[in-house]
């Protein structure tokens, strides 16, 4: 904007020059070209027809616009290529079976919505053998991107004996007495996160294995509805009768801020005023065939955003749940965006700043049945 203004100032200075024969100076000062004093005197005395004005405005304005929209252009011109969530090197069908490149990826790109997918290669299922193709995202710059993928068409296996019985592999565990031995300190919490899966939990035994605070699903919505989860009313007010901290985040693939925004409201009316002691957070992870939603990495920042800006209308606060993965390479938080970190490892090496941990999802905990989140909190991000 400033630069606009700048260059309409000095378009200005030349139109004034030019109606009364003068000059401009590299600072846009007018100097006159006059010979004589009387002839000075005579350009003075008369001004130039308010037509005359308004023509050279018109044809200066149209020049400078025309400037200014090829600077924007060339400053906003998009140079970076859509970006492959994930795309195998290798896939294995079996004979006979239909295979669509389409459903085997994920992409996305920064400011294109629907970005466009080639292949290059030809697969016959009719026929085991193995055919190489080659994957090319486009987005509507002509930016893209390509991957190479081995596809291994199979015969059709044998049935597999009824008799034989697959022995089953157990999932390892991290109990929470291990789990609160290695990460806590001064000023961090340790906690867990929670929803229908968990089925009924018994607070009390929670909070006596050392737990400070549970994260409570509230909302989900797939597949076009919303509801609230089938624990969530028991869930909220057994944990706060336990003595435990509570927050709560909302599930969704929404794909419109119009979406996101009325479920931010149906949220606000299910809290009815209840108090939290942590940001509410947002979960959008549906990653896989993520261009069904036609969301570009902007419009993805911007479901966000309409949804922190609604909350924080209604006296909440939010936070943005993602992988260290997602918050690398797809959302943007800004200094202001509580960040709610997930990634399984023993010790994260996530750059950007978080607030909350999610360190596993297979944390075990007396008052529980099963696997459960198993969360850190550090404070004020």
């Amino acid at each position: 904007m400033k630069k606009l203004l700048v260059i309409q100032v000095l378009a200005v200075s030349f139109v004034l020059a030019a109606c009364s024969g003068g000059k401009t100076t590299a600072t846009g000062s007018l100097e006159t070209n006059m010979s004589d004093s009387s002839a000075q005197a005579a350009a003075a005395s008369v001004p130039p027809s308010e037509s005359s004005i308004e023509s050279a405005l018109t044809e200066s304005s149209a020049a400078v616009a025309s400037e200014q929209i090829q600077t924007v252009t060339q400053t906003q011109k998009d140079t970076e290529a859509p970006l492959f969530l994930s795309c195998p090197d290798q896939i294995t069908v079996n004979t006979g079976d239909e295979f669509n490149v389409y459903d085997n990826v994920s992409y996305i790109d920064n400011m294109d919505s629907d970005v466009n997918l080639t292949v290059d290669g030809n697969v016959d299922t009719s026929s085991a053998g193995t055919y190489d193709i080659s994957a090319i995202i486009t987005d509507d710059a002509g930016n893209s991107r390509s991957h190479d993928i081995t596809v291994s068409v199979a015969a059709q296996s044998d049935a597999a004996d009824p008799g034989e019985q697959t022995q089953a592999t157990e999932t390892p565990r991290i109990n929470y007495d291990d789990f609160i031995s290695r990460y806590s300190e001064d000023g961090v919490l340790v906690g867990i996160d929670v929803s229908k899966w968990q089925g009924e939990i018994d607070f009390n035994a929670v909070k006596a294995a050392g737990c400070d605070f549970v994260m409570i699903r509230a909302l989900k919505y797939t597949e076009g509805e919303l509801g609230v989860d089938d624990y969530f009313s028991q869930n909220l007010a057994n944990a706060k009768a336990a003595g435990l901290k509570v927050g709560v985040y909302y599930n969704t693939n929404a794909a419109d801020t119009q979406t996101v925004a009325e479920h931010a409201e149906a949220l606000i009316e299910l809290l009815d005023g209840q108090t939290l002691d942590f940001p509410v957070a947002f979960d959008w992870e549906s990653w896989a065939c993520c261009q069904q939603y036609k969301l570009s990495m902007s419009d993805l920042n911007e479901l966000y955003s309409t949804f922190r800006d609604r909350m924080q209308q209604a006296g909440y606060e939010s936070m943005l749940y993602a992988s260290k993965y997602y918050l690398e390479t797809v959302w943007q938080p800004d200094s202001d965006t509580a960040v709610w970190l997930a990634n399984y490892t023993d010790q994260t090496a996530y750059e950007g700043d978080y607030v909350m941990w999610q360190v596993n999802c297979i944390g075990r905990i007396d008052g529980i049945d099963g696997p459960v989140d198993i969360d850190l909190y550090y404070g004020e991000h």
